[in-house]
């Protein structure tokens, strides 16, 4: 994999360097690193862009190494995934099928080459999915060994310190988890994940006079909030005057009209969905969405069919 990918980092050297780098990096360099952003994530890069560039004296060399360390990762990572599917039997045309997709998919090679935290976040979770189904399938040798407790213990709290909303995701996970495994042991591998966890949240990240900044409320309805101002723009002749004073009760007009279908901040960043009521929100925009099937899809969609032809 690491052979096919090497020409495309060339063309595109030292990587894709986008999303929220710039700004990590900058709080790396200032030494005022802030928890919206995965604090282990921005220490990466800093260190990589800031402290290894400084030494090269250029920051794209800092940039293109910490690529190649995730390229690294990442062919490991699928390369595990072929011995898994061969491990456990799996078609061998499915095998060749998932290398060349590996290999060769664009959007696969961009993220690859990308700086955001997604790419490391998504590697630990992918190796913890197999990690928990080799650890159900063979529940005595898991039990049995330190070392596969070991290393699905690493993954896994990897991949909730490189995004900060992972936990919400691996919380009910852990819950089926535990209940799929049936043997208390289990328990003791998924406390420490979720010990060493806290402990980083609450106590390392102190000790590293890390400043933490608040989630807003609105983040976790950033897709509906997008979807709501597309209708606002795009089809504003099928809302109903009741609708139309309902989204300018957490909005205003001016705001919704910076509606940008490759970014939800403008739309998210200055909304007060208290105005209106969380529950009432959601009952909203399926009263829209329920009218405007098409504007939906075509916001949810639109954006892989860009990747995917860009």
């Amino acid at each position: 994999m690491l052979v096919f990918w090497i020409p495309v980092f060339l063309a595109a050297y030292p990587g894709y360097f986008s999303y929220d780098a710039a700004a990590q990096e900058g709080q790396y360099r200032l030494g005022y690193i802030i928890s919206w952003h995965p604090v282990m994530h921005t220490i990466l890069i800093g260190f990589f862009v800031h402290t290894i560039g400084n030494l090269f004296g250029s920051a794209n060399v800092g940039i293109a190494l910490y690529i190649i360390l995730q390229m690294i990762l990442c062919s490991a990572c699928f390369t595990y995934c072929i011995y898994f599917l061969d491990k456990y039997k799996v078609s061998r045309i499915i095998q060749r099928i998932g290398i060349l997709y590996y290999t060769i998919f664009p959007v696969i090679v961009m993220f690859v080459l990308c700086s955001t935290r997604d790419t490391i976040f998504t590697i630990m979770v992918l190796f913890s999915i197999m990690f928990m189904t080799e650890a159900l399938i063979d529940k005595e040798k898991f039990v049995n060994s330190k070392f596969l407790q070991f290393r699905f213990i690493l993954v896994t709290f990897l991949a909730l310190i490189f995004r900060n909303n992972g936990i919400y995701a691996y919380v009910p996970f852990f819950i089926i988890f535990i209940i799929a495994f049936r043997k208390k042991e289990i328990l003791i591998p998924t406390s420490i994940i979720l010990t060493l966890y806290v402990g980083m949240v609450g106590g390392v990240y102190s000790l590293l006079g890390v400043y933490t900044r608040f989630t807003s409320k609105s983040e976790a309805f950033s897709v509906p909030l997008q979807q709501i101002a597309r209708v606002y723009n795009y089809n504003y002749e099928s809302l109903t005057e009741d609708e139309k004073e309902k989204i300018l009760l957490y909005t205003s007009d001016e705001q919704l009209k910076k509606y940008n279908p490759k970014l939800s901040d403008p739309i998210k960043d200055e909304v007060d969905l208290k105005n209106i009521g969380y529950v009432e929100f959601l009952k909203l925009w399926l009263e829209i969405g329920i009218k405007n099937p098409r504007n939906i899809y075509r916001f949810i969609f639109s954006k892989y069919f860009r990747i995917l032809v860009s």
